[in-house]
């Protein structure tokens, strides 16, 4: 199956090329260790690595371009296209996207993994994302993203209908401001969840971020709340369970709300070696509390360390991610889940 797949991909780039104006290929490939904190029963507590992206850009017309997007991973052993996507460009400020697409909920989604800082998105944005708010879909999107080469129309903003399986569509919508190197964002997204009547509901999920983005230095900074459907759904068969056998009991909320932190922040310091070009340290601190109304359960994510750049896209990346969890009626924090990365990454 996995011989027939890719296949399928050296035969779908080949008819791509044949009749595109233009294809240019992005990626990156990236290999490294990780350091675990956690019980051995869990997994091991050190394991190497390799990954990569492979992205080609296909220009079919003037106002019509394709992307096909394929990853790997040494701990799945196979490819996997994670995305396809049809852009039109109906105006400067105007496109539109149809395929599977990222759902622009927050400052993090908006922007490339492999271009990031930290080796990983936060914790708490992949908490949010696992919760339906973000990640991707099937979706129809109309956009326009700011670039400083045009300040006349200092916005960005994004609008994604979307639909990932029988049980869930939706709407996503992203607006953002900028100013210099400043930007404010705003975002919502509503979750439709359908199948059974009893479990059919929707759910909101609300953000703000900021941020600031130079050649050297880059802040950011968001707030999340969003519904989480895991324990609703919880709720929700348990209070079915107490109607269905007569049970007299109390009933629990089914409307579960989750929130979010998120602050980010990285310098790039020009060194002009021979060999090393630039340091960059780098801070990421998060905070996930998957019920609002117990507080006290909740998660913490700091990661410090830094990246040295041997070119603009070949980079040395060593970071500690410490993870602090705490239980609800616990009166320590445990570090099961915390981190060391150590990372080669190159992209192309």
């Amino acid at each position: 199956m996995k011989t027939v797949f890719h296949s399928f991909i050296i035969v779908l780039l080949f008819y791509a090329n044949s009749f595109s104006k233009d294809m240019e290929f992005t990626g990156f490939g990236a290999a490294g260790m990780v350091s675990y904190e956690r019980n051995i029963i869990n997994g091991v507590s050190q394991e190497t690595y390799y990954e990569g992206k492979f992205q080609a850009n296909i220009e079919v017309s003037k106002k019509i371009d394709a992307q096909l997007d394929f990853r790997a991973h040494s701990f799945d052993q196979d490819v996997e296209l994670r995305e396809f996507s049809v852009k039109f460009k109906y105006h400067d400020y105007f496109k539109v996207k149809v395929g599977h697409l990222k759902l622009p909920f927050g400052y993090e989604q908006i922007e490339n993994r492999e271009k990031l800082a930290t080796v990983e998105r936060s914790n708490s944005q992949k908490n949010v994302s696992n919760l339906g708010f973000g990640g991707r879909s099937i979706a129809i999107q109309a956009y326009y993203k700011y670039s400083k080469k045009d300040e006349d129309f200092p916005f960005s903003y994004f609008l994604n209908l979307y639909k990932n399986n029988s049980f869930q569509s939706g709407a996503v919508m992203r607006a953002a401001y900028h100013f210099d190197d400043f930007s404010i964002g705003a975002n919502y997204q509503l979750l439709s969840r359908g199948g059974r009547e009893e479990f059919e509901f929707q759910a909101h999920g609300y953000g703000f971020d900021a941020g600031y983005n130079d050649k050297s230095l880059n802040i950011s900074a968001g707030a999340y709340l969003v519904r989480n459907l895991d324990l609703s759904m919880q709720n929700m068969s348990y209070n079915l369970s107490l109607k269905k056998n007569e049970i007299t009991g109390t009933k629990k909320d089914e409307t579960v709300n989750a929130s979010s932190l998120q602050f980010a922040a990285s310098y790039k310091f020009d060194l002009d070696g021979n060999i090393i070009k630039a340091i960059e340290p780098l801070f990421l601190f998060s905070a996930f509390v998957p019920n609002l109304d117990q507080s006290k359960s909740h998660e913490l994510q700091n990661v410090v360390g830094f990246n040295l750049y041997f070119s603009k896209k070949v980079r040395l990346r060593l970071q500690g991610d410490l993870r602090q969890t705490k239980a609800q009626y616990a009166n320590q924090y445990t570090q099961l889940g915390s981190r060391g990365i150590f990372e080669l990454q190159i992209r192309f």
